[in-house]
């Protein structure tokens, strides 16, 4: 069994997506999500490296090592799968102690992919989180065209997602389009928000890491784990 980690990828293979907008976007994230802007359907604001609130943990280590669990909500982010790898975990503070948060997956051949859980404290359509995203990705980038969606295995396909194709440019394979895409998908009081940003010729992947994420989601969310303190 493999152990969990965190792999630090700070120089990522090249994986710089410079940006090509005419003119200047709002300062972005990774993914091109807006940093600092608040809105009711997108609620993701500065991320914090630990909770910036006293209280229980948000995550933990699963017990085989192969994990890091969201307690509130049940999830389980896996360190690796393919050739993407588990890089860390994002808390945004907005809604309240661990209601809103990400973990990163990213691949040295091509990729990002963020997984969100939001737990809003209300009905909030999922429409209405997609238009919100759609919204950031157009202040935040240069939309070029309309591209299609990185293909999902399974029964569950979101009706909640949308693909473009951005002025950015890969330095593993210049010559290769950018794309990024987003899907959302209520499962139980969270919405899970899968966002990714990666030359098109790894779209195949990026679907199938997608997938796994989704499935994962609709069987393991709300059940919430009890922390358990390491022993000393």
């Amino acid at each position: 069994m493999r152990r969990f980690r965190f792999y630090c990828l700070s120089t990522f293979a090249g994986m710089v997506l410079a940006a090509c907008a005419s003119k200047t976007p709002p300062r972005v994230d990774a993914i091109g999500s807006v940093q600092g802007q608040q809105s009711i359907v997108t609620p993701e604001t500065e991320a914090q490296e630990a909770p910036t609130e006293p209280g229980a943990p948000i995550w933990q280590a699963t017990a085989d090592g192969a994990g890091l669990q969201h307690l509130a909500s049940g999830f389980v982010c896996p360190a690796e799968y393919e050739a993407f790898l588990l890089t860390g975990d994002e808390i945004f503070p907005g809604l309240g102690h661990g209601h809103d948060v990400a973990c990163i997956f990213r691949a040295a051949e091509g990729g990002i992919v963020r997984l969100h859980l939001t737990n809003f404290g209300r009905d909030v359509p999922a429409s209405a989180h997609l238009k919100g995203v759609q919204t950031q990705i157009a202040q935040a980038e240069q939309i070029l065209a309309n591209a299609p969606l990185p293909p999902l295995t399974g029964d569950a396909v979101p009706d909640n997602s949308a693909a473009y194709q951005i002025a950015a440019r890969s330095a593993l394979r210049p010559d290769i389009p950018v794309n990024t895409a987003v899907w959302i998908k209520p499962v139980g009081k969270w919405h899970v928000k899968a966002r990714a940003t990666y030359e098109a010729d790894r779209s195949v992947q990026i679907g199938r890491l997608v997938s796994v994420l989704l499935a994962a989601a609709a069987r393991d969310i709300d059940q919430p784990t009890e922390y358990i303190p390491p022993q000393r």
